[in-house]
């Protein structure tokens, strides 16, 4: 696709993820940066907030949470974005992960705003609670992942400790 049409932004945007998931982090960067390049010659409420998402999500799994998180805000000011929530739950574990629970927490009630049973916000709301020693909600929020996911082992680890905290050592 790429090579039949160069322009074509959601190739290369499928590109950088395939070579994000065969872990060949160069290709992946030059791929999701072609895919932005491309759009950016778009008018601006044309951006892929896919591309900007996906984009911000690779550069916080590399560990470069404050250039991860405007790429996340620039996806959100698409009003045509279907599925904000998940840019907004994805900027929420990148600011966890850079430590600050406060924007995480931010960034997760949003998601849950707009998608209340995203089992990810959920699951991740219950970790941003469990930092601030909230072991209630962190159970709350499990609790409602329960509801909507299957338990993960992350998940059910979680839970042990949250118990653990709130004095149920059953």
């Amino acid at each position: 696709a790429v090579q039949r049409d160069p322009n074509n932004g959601n190739a290369h945007l499928v590109l950088g993820l395939i070579y994000e998931q065969l872990g060949e982090n160069g290709s992946a960067n030059a791929a999701y940066q072609r895919s932005l390049e491309v759009d950016s010659s778009l008018e601006v409420d044309s951006k892929n907030p896919y591309a900007l998402n996906a984009y911000g999500s690779y550069l916080c799994k590399l560990g470069e949470y404050q250039k991860a998180l405007p790429y996340f805000d620039r996806a959100l000011q698409n009003p045509l974005y279907q599925t904000p929530w998940v840019a907004l739950a994805n900027a929420g574990y990148c600011a966890r992960k850079a430590g600050d629970l406060s924007m995480a927490q931010s960034y997760l009630l949003k998601a849950l705003e707009r998608n209340p049973g995203f089992a990810m916000a959920l699951y991740q709301m219950a970790e941003v609670r469990f930092a601030q020693g909230r072991y209630m909600s962190a159970r709350a929020y499990l609790q409602r992942y329960r509801e909507v996911a299957k338990p993960t082992a992350q998940m059910l680890y979680l839970s042990i400790l949250t118990e653990r905290k709130l004095g149920n050592d059953d």
